[in-house]
């Protein structure tokens, strides 16, 4: 089984009143779309910042990156703004046993 931790960055030219509920809709559609957890990056260190932080699980590689790429289209798609950049952790869950057993 794998996971996946991906924070998705957006561009946006001027910054409104409603960017933040927008953005808070943005993580609802893609959490009942796909079946995945995602949450608004709006922290004060983040300030300024338009981000979506999504963890998945999968049972290969592959599926969560399909699935990863699917909501990255849907995003491009959705009309919020054009994704900067995107960071991704993907890793193996047996990963973190061994991380425990190295302790």
């Amino acid at each position: 089984m794998y996971f996946a931790i991906s924070k998705i960055n957006f561009e946006i030219d001027t910054q409104t009143a409603t960017d933040g509920r927008d953005l808070k809709a943005l993580a609802e559609k893609i959490r009942s779309r796909f079946k995945v957890c995602a949450i608004t990056c709006n922290a004060p260190e983040f300030s300024g910042e338009a981000a979506i932080a999504i963890a998945t699980l999968g049972g290969t590689e592959q599926k969560v990156t399909a699935q990863l790429d699917s909501i990255a289209t849907f995003c491009e798609e959705s009309g919020f703004g054009r994704i900067d950049y995107e960071t991704t952790l993907i890793d193996h869950l047996s990963s973190l046993a061994e991380g425990e057993e190295m302790e």
